[in-house]
């Protein structure tokens, strides 16, 4: 008996720890998305990690947070924000993704993928990628 109450509390707090990080991992997904729809470049560093990889439109490098906010700030000055629909989320282990299709004031569309890594209790964007979309 002593063992089934055991592995009843392991298993409790196994859902609880799980459940912690999908509501972790859930307001970072929900803040992006809404920061990208809305093409605001400061409320999306707040996710931002201390570096991030990012390809925007082909242009690869890696940036401080500073300079991420920059080329961020860049790129939702020159493509206005009309929507950002999310397509899909996922991932496994400390490793999450979302990527959502963005479209433009002026009616362009772009793929948006977000990679990110769980940091303590926060998840935290480590990757941009920023494509044409050939679907639209």
């Amino acid at each position: 008996m002593k063992t089934i109450k055991i592995t009843f509390i392991l298993l409790l707090m196994s859902l609880f720890a799980v459940g912690q990080d999908s509501v972790a991992e859930q307001k970072v997904f929900d803040g992006v998305a809404n920061a990208v729809k809305k093409g605001q470049h400061s409320e999306l560093s707040a996710y931002f990690a201390p570096s991030i990889e990012c390809d925007i439109l082909g242009k690869e490098d890696v940036y401080s947070k500073a300079q991420a906010i920059q080329v961020m700030r860049n790129f939702f000055s020159k493509y206005k924000a009309k929507n950002f629909v999310t397509l899909h989320k996922s991932g496994k282990g400390q490793v999450k993704y979302i990527i959502g299709s963005y479209t433009t004031t002026a009616g362009e569309n772009y793929r948006m993928t977000f990679f990110v890594k769980q940091d303590n209790d926060n998840f935290l964007v480590q990757q941009i990628r920023i494509e044409n979309d050939t679907n639209e």
